[in-house]
């Protein structure tokens, strides 16, 4: 035997030791691989029913949102009302607060008037009660030549 044969020898058997080696991996890879083709057989069956049911969760949510758009719809003319009544009300507030000021300003200068006055008593509220009149005559009649 020539070192030739020695060495194409020597060859064969690593090549043997090497194939052992790797039938494991390899049926290991031959597995993966047919569950990769089983999964992708399914796949266009699982697409559709993915496609059915978001399909369906699509259409009942438009539904909702038109049922939601119809009771805004509904609900619409009372929110209207409600803004309306808000701003009545803010605007007579406001007119009894102005009236409730302009009282008080005026019951502040007739009870200056009447400590200044020295008034006390009966006669005071008397002279108080004159003042608020004779104020509120003055006020209307300058009201009426503007």
């Amino acid at each position: 035997m020539g070192l030739l044969e020695i060495g194409v020898l020597i060859i064969g058997i690593a090549f043997a030791v090497l194939v052992l080696f790797l039938i494991k991996p390899i049926k290991k890879l031959t597995d993966v691989l047919e569950n990769l083709k089983e999964t992708t057989e399914k796949l266009p069956e699982s697409f559709v029913t993915i496609t059915d049911q978001t399909t369906s969760v699509l259409q009942e949510g438009n539904k909702t949102i038109e049922n939601v758009n119809d009771q805004v719809k509904e609900l619409r003319p009372i929110f209207e009302i409600v803004g309306d009544v808000g701003e009545a009300s803010q605007e007579l507030t406001n007119s009894t607060l102005q009236k409730t000021i302009a009282f008080k300003q005026r019951t502040s200068e007739a009870v200056e008037f009447t400590n200044r006055k020295q008034y006390e008593g009966l006669f005071g509220l008397m002279s108080m009660i004159y003042y608020l009149s004779q104020n509120k005559f003055l006020k209307e009649k300058i009201s009426k030549n503007k």
